[in-house]
């Protein structure tokens, strides 16, 4: 019986402290003091609620859970929120009087005061570990059983033989226990907020490039920018639920596949390449792309992120280059057969002087072989 109604009452003060995330939820909305004033209130209404539905031992002698909320809420929410909670869940034990009145109003300050010192002695990140969180619990519910001595008469022996161990063994579990239910929420919350920040300032960047971006699906479909719209001719509308390949010349979409395969399949996470788009005049646009694979947790490839740079004028001045090149090779090769027939004419000419000479010397000694013969006695 004793172990059913602790139960049922912290079960009901768990239930009760998820409204706490809805107060989270509005900490960067609000100023600080609203929202210490509100979690106050909060975590003292938890304490409150739960001492309206306790476990009776004996006429002004009752427990619930408020040991465990206040200490978690001066825990997470510190002094502010520790006074608020305390005057309220004070105020109503007062109200509710009784043998235990003051032994619950002590109960009551005591798990607040354990809360902060937890809050500002230990580490923040490993002061939120089960262990840590464990022991917090139990120390607070140790002391709590500490109050029960000042009880009047038998009453006080009675409660320390009777919950000392229930209390010792589920107390400090159920402060673990709704601890890290709020740090899990808190956490859940701070990513989703963390979440839509990086979306939109994902979506301001995406927007205000001025250069072509697209999200782009496994199968195709685009989600694009102003720019990649304004280098294409569309407008944003007109290219809703379009895919890339509809905007690909036919021929280059195959090409284009294969060089995606490798980011879908996890093997690569980036490539870059240059294509061509079609035009809403039905030209062409050059263009040099480069594709981000994003991935869920698992490693499967969800969507790409894609920058899109039109590079007309680099490939015109490409083919002017290519064509001049062209141009210059010819010249080149024209000139050097122009070279070689000039040369080839010097040879010949060179190969005649010399044969020429070669006949005149001939000439001259045939000639002065004759003067000498004729010169000769008879």
């Amino acid at each position: 019986m004793i172990f059913t109604g602790i139960i049922s009452n912290i079960f009901f003060i768990i239930i009760l402290s998820y409204l706490y995330s809805f107060i989270y939820k509005k900490k960067d909305k609000i100023s600080k003091n609203v929202h210490h004033l509100l979690n106050g209130i909060l975590f003292g209404l938890i304490a409150l609620a739960g001492m309206m539905v306790p476990l009776h031992f004996s006429p002004g002698v009752i427990f619930d859970g408020r040991s465990i909320i206040l200490s978690i809420g001066a825990y997470f929410g510190g002094p502010i929120v520790a006074i608020i909670s305390v005057l309220i869940a004070g105020s109503y034990r007062y109200l509710l009087g009784g043998a235990g009145a003051f032994v619950g109003i002590g109960v009551i300050f005591t798990s607040a005061l354990i809360g902060l010192l937890y809050r500002y002695l230990f580490n923040q990140a490993k002061s939120k570990k089960i262990i840590p969180l464990y022991f917090f619990g139990l120390i607070v519910h140790f002391c709590m059983m500490l109050w029960m001595i000042l009880l009047p008469g038998k009453t006080n022996t009675d409660v320390i033989k009777e919950l000392t161990l229930p209390i010792l063994l589920i107390y400090p579990v159920a402060t673990l226990l709704i601890a890290k239910i709020l740090i899990e929420r808190e956490s859940v919350i701070d990513d989703q907020a963390k979440l839509v920040s990086n979306e939109e300032k994902f979506k301001s960047v995406f927007e205000s490039a001025n250069v072509g971006k697209s999200i782009t699906q496994i199968s195709g479909e685009i989600n694009v920018n102003k720019a990649f719209c304004d280098m294409l001719g569309y407008t944003q509308e007109e290219l809703q639920n379009e895919k890339w390949q509809d905007l690909t010349p036919p021929e280059d979409v195959r090409s284009i596949e294969k060089l995606l395969a490798p980011l879908i399949k996890g093997a690569q996470d980036t490539t870059r390449f240059e294509k061509r788009y079609i035009h809403k005049n039905r030209t062409y646009v050059w263009a040099d792309v480069s594709v981000a694979a994003m991935r869920d947790r698992s490693g499967k490839t969800l969507h790409f992120i894609t920058t899109i740079v039109p590079i007309d004028e680099r490939i015109k001045a490409q083919r002017e280059l290519h064509a001049l090149k062209e141009d210059l090779e010819v010249q080149i090769a024209e000139k050097t057969t122009e070279l070689r027939e000039r040369v080839a004419e010097l040879e010949r000419f060179h190969d005649a002087t010399i044969e020429r000479e070669i006949r005149m010397n001939e000439l001259r000694d045939e000639i002065k072989r004759l003067k000498e013969e004729k010169n000769e006695p008879t």
